[in-house]
């Protein structure tokens, strides 16, 4: 009996012990990985807080650039977070404000306000110019009487002259008399006169001197009015050339990806992108490596997309950025038309395929000169590119050539970004169907449309071409976008 309970003490002891062990070890491992979880998330707290000061930094860059092209306020002697080349800006600012912009209140001092006060002061220069212009035809006019005066009192001289000199026997003296107070009054008329004529030089002189000085101010005026305009078109074209957004995720057997844009930036389907390598620091000069269409709009940020061209060399990765110069994120593009538009290469217009392309991607079209040279709508400051297409030949008549020569001045007055169709296809990334002609029973008739006896007829039908037919999101699979 004693033995047994030994043995189950034995047994007891055993089992006490093996189960100290396993919870000293849980124990052991718990305590090790909250240190870890604790690690993680003091290096997440930091990660945050650099992202939140990056953040705020390039808030405070923004709202000073702002203030210097006149679209809001900022106290740029103290905001935070600038780095050497900002300073390097503002100070620029300043020296600028300080030489270009006297006569503005502090408030009014940006590079919108300084061209219109360059102007305020091109126009007084020219206003004190026309004053004396007119004071010196005054003179000129006061120089004229004068000297008609003079010769009225000559005249009169000799008349009496004549007079006199029936009675010169018996005046002689009294003549001799006269004839010196004549000589005295005409030396001191003379001498008057040159005094006149000395004044009138010097006032010629003077104003000849504060012509050329005008003028120079004028001059220097126009450069730097120039040399704004050139600066603030500068500032205007540096953020068109950014990525509208990014590949997060690719499907190469359903061909199909997901971009990281969707309805709370105003997308909507059918919208063509451009795709760039993720390494590239601007978006409208590299070549691209494909072109996506979007299908549907996920989520506030999200969307699917079909892959409409790709190099299995090169092929599309997440991280890879897209663009389209037709769609910004969160507001609509401006554009204008002129020219003529042929995409697929048929010889037949395709103005109206390209305005659904414009405006299935949020552009808005403010101006157009069409086939015929009839133009609408008018350009504006927000207007940021003209489309041109193929230049007017002699055949289509001295008005198409005339509204295609004056939209394309007009854009070059007002800073309108210029370029050709062939280019904007490119940069939103669009690709053609490749039309394809069914023989034998199943021909359409509408495949073999006869060329007119003149040539390839221009004009606009405003009909939309057989190059565009609405597109429906592939059927998905087991590969497809939501495996």
């Amino acid at each position: 009996m004693a033995t047994r309970e030994s043995q189950g003490l034995q047994i007891a002891l055993i089992v006490f012990v093996l189960i100290t062990v396993a919870l000293a070890v849980t124990s052991y491992l718990y305590f090790r990985k909250s240190e870890e979880k604790i690690k993680e998330a003091v290096a997440a707290r930091q990660a945050e807080n650099q992202a939140k000061q990056t953040s705020t930094q390039a808030i405070f860059q923004v709202q000073a650039l702002k203030a210097m092209v006149g679209w809001g306020e900022a106290d740029l002697d103290n905001m935070p977070g600038m780095d050497q080349q900002m300073q390097e800006i503002i100070a620029a600012f300043k020296e600028d404000m300080q030489m270009y912009g006297e006569g503005l209140p502090d408030e009014d001092r940006n590079y919108r306000n300084l061209p219109r006060n360059m102007e305020t002061a091109i126009r007084e220069r020219n206003a004190n110019l026309v004053e004396a212009n007119v004071r010196e035809q005054t003179l000129i006019v006061d120089k004229q009487n004068v000297e008609d005066r003079e010769i009225k009192r000559a005249d009169a001289a000799e008349t009496a002259a004549k007079t006199d000199s029936d009675k010169y026997i018996t005046e002689r003296q009294e003549f001799v008399n006269y004839k010196q107070t004549m000589k005295a009054d005409f030396d001191k008329m003379v001498a008057d006169n040159e005094q006149v004529v000395d004044r009138y030089k010097t006032e010629q002189t003077k104003l000849t001197n504060e012509k050329s000085t005008l003028a120079k101010e004028v001059g220097t005026l126009t450069n730097l009015l120039s040399g704004a305009r050139e600066r603030l078109e500068q500032l205007r074209t540096t953020n068109f050339e950014t990525p509208d957004g990014r590949v997060t995720w690719v499907n190469q057997g359903s061909r199909v990806v997901w971009i990281n844009v969707g309805m709370a930036d105003g997308l909507r389907p059918q919208t063509t992108f451009a795709v760039y390598d993720r390494d590239e620091a601007g978006v409208m000069k590299p070549e691209r490596k494909g072109a996506i269409e979007v299908i549907r709009v996920l989520d506030q940020h999200l969307a699917e997309a079909n892959i409409l061209e790709d190099d299995l060399k090169n092929p599309i990765l997440p991280g890879d950025v897209i663009h389209s110069p037709a769609w910004r994120p969160g507001r609509r593009v401006h554009f204008a038309l002129a020219g003529f538009m042929d995409i697929d290469g048929d010889g037949e217009s395709d103005r109206d395929l390209l305005r659904n392309l414009i405006t299935m991607s949020g552009g808005v079209i403010d101006s157009e000169v069409h086939d015929d040279g009839q133009r609408t709508g008018a350009l504006t400051n927000n207007t940021r590119y003209l489309i041109r297409g193929e230049r007017p030949s002699e055949t289509s008549g001295p008005a198409a050539i005339q509204g295609y020569s004056q939209m394309d001045r007009d854009a070059k007055n007002m800073s309108v970004e210029t370029i050709n169709l062939d280019e904007f296809l490119t940069y939103i990334g669009w690709k053609g169907e490749v039309r394809t002609v069914q023989l034998g029973s199943g021909a359409r008739s509408d495949d073999f449309k006869a060329t007119p006896a003149g040539g390839v007829n221009r004009q606009s039908t405003g009909a939309t071409s057989e190059v565009f037919r609405s597109r429906q999101p592939p059927a998905r699979g087991a590969n497809g976008a939501f495996p």
